[in-house]
């Protein structure tokens, strides 16, 4: 952070540029509030039962071993994934970090070591929409306003 001299007299700086409001100086990213860990994931997290595969890896349940926060994971192997899978993963990490939806789960933080990548995401418990849609031939908009919320 910078240091800069104000004149109180009118309102200027030492180069004679106009004094703006605090507001205006600041700005937060909400990429800056997801982040990749340096530590080890298991240094942080107690990891629980397996809620699904998938070709990659798998999502657990995790437990953050300081604040108890139940959250999932996802563990993806690199040895299973191409250049482009990873490509295409590193750019899902980058969107998810943007991403701020009350119906999108939220990616809370992310580690890697040398044969992983995890994915630390809220947990959500309500099961998968794919199997709601498929156990009904219609839905209606306020049935479909239930399942989302």
């Amino acid at each position: 952070m910078g240091n800069c001299c104000f004149s109180k007299k009118n309102n200027t700086n030492i180069e004679g540029k106009a004094k703006k409001d605090v507001k205006d100086e600041i700005h937060f990213n909400k990429t800056s509030f997801v982040m990749n860990k340096t530590e080890k994931f298991r240094e942080n997290y107690l990891i629980g039962q397996s809620m699904g595969c998938g070709i990659f890896g798998e999502v657990r349940k995790c437990k953050h071993s300081k604040s108890n926060v139940i959250r999932a994971v996802k563990i993806l192997r690199k040895e299973k994934m191409s250049k482009f899978e990873i490509e295409r993963f590193t750019h899902e990490i980058e969107v998810m970090k943007r991403l701020d939806h009350p119906n999108i789960t939220k990616l809370c933080e992310y580690y890697e070591d040398d044969k992983r990548y995890y994915l630390v995401m809220e947990l959500c418990t309500g099961g998968e929409l794919f199997d709601e849609l498929t156990l009904q031939d219609h839905m209606d908009e306020e049935t479909a306003s239930v399942i989302t919320n």
